[in-house]
């Protein structure tokens, strides 16, 4: 999260104590998603894939 955190400051994101039975460490990084009040934007496409449609 720190490094979504650093990239992305306007991003909210879930505290480290959230996470901690989650499982990580395939090395793909995280997909990033952004509400822009009226969609949601792509950030960055990581392990779960988005399509822009698919929020419509």
């Amino acid at each position: 999260m720190a490094e979504i955190s650093a990239q992305f400051p306007d991003v909210l994101t879930l505290a480290a104590t959230e996470l901690k039975d989650e499982v990580h460490g395939d090395g793909v990084p995280s997909t990033v998603v952004k509400w822009t009040g009226e969609n949601w934007q792509v950030l960055r496409q990581g392990a779960t894939k988005i399509n822009q449609g698919s929020f419509l």
